[in-house]
């Protein structure tokens, strides 16, 4: 009887997990927020860039402290290993450094992490929060390293 029961709930239950996973994930990409930013991100005007902001993330951090980089050649060069981006989805990306990025202008800011792995590449998380919450996308981006640490060595 207990079977029969169980065999009775289990389309109910594949259908309740099939509506929660598509609502959860469905979001990133009806979201108004994540529509935008995903437009400006894919194609950054750098002319309306105000200000980039760079922070380390954990102990794995490719940078020590915060900076904040308002020179247009630098905003340049930190933000060119973005173009051409490409969606992915990684599986099980073995982190080797992270830094939290925030690209600014006159009308918002837009973020996320950059992780450079081990075996995925450098890949870009664009968060919904900057650097938390819903993540919008995640991309595949050149490795910006060079650029951040001349950068993170001529600021001090």
């Amino acid at each position: 009887m207990a079977a029969s029961l169980m065999e009775r709930l289990k389309p109910a239950g594949i259908a309740v997990f099939a509506v929660m996973w598509a609502c959860m994930f469905g979001y990133r990409f009806v979201s108004p927020e994540a529509r935008a930013g995903r437009s400006f991100l894919e194609h950054i005007p750098v002319d309306d860039v105000r200000y980039v902001r760079l922070e380390p993330v954990s102990d794995r951090s490719l940078i020590k402290q915060p900076m904040v980089v308002r020179d247009k050649a630098d905003i340049q060069a930190l933000l060119a290993p973005m173009e051409g981006m490409s969606h992915v989805m990684p599986n099980h990306p073995q982190t080797i450094w992270k830094v939290a990025i925030t690209i600014g202008t006159d009308h918002a800011q837009y973020g996320g992490v950059i992780t450079r792995t081990g075996n995925q590449g450098v890949l870009f998380t664009y968060y919904s929060r900057v650097t938390a919450g819903w993540v919008y996308q995640e991309y595949r981006i050149k490795d910006p390293s060079e650029a951040i640490r001349s950068i993170a060595e001529s600021a001090q």
